[in-house]
């Protein structure tokens, strides 16, 4: 399942990048932590798409949700990927102008 998951939220994240923000709404139809609610990288997608449209609380709230799943599941994690969703909270994916 996390292959699929981060397929589909490495996707919607590299079309945000691009700026090609429809193309990323048409690829999250539903939320990928929806989706993919057992894994981070589902929560990451939904939050790359909802940020770069501006909607930043609830894209928070996703990138929130990975965290939580990455706290409470230690040991599926290493330290750079919980730290990279932390820094993700703080800082959003840039998109091309």
């Amino acid at each position: 399942m996390r292959t699929n998951s981060n397929a589909a939220s490495n996707a919607v994240v590299h079309l945000v990048r691009a700026a090609r923000l429809d193309e990323a709404e048409r690829r999250r139809t539903r939320p990928a932590g929806h989706r993919f609610p057992d894994v981070h990288d589902g929560w990451d997608g939904s939050n790359a798409c909802t940020s770069a449209r501006g909607n930043k609380p609830t894209g928070g709230r996703w990138l929130s949700q990975g965290d939580r799943l990455i706290r409470q599941h230690p040991d599926d994690y290493d330290a750079a990927i919980a730290e990279q969703v932390r820094q993700a909270r703080r800082q959003p994916i840039p998109v091309a102008t």
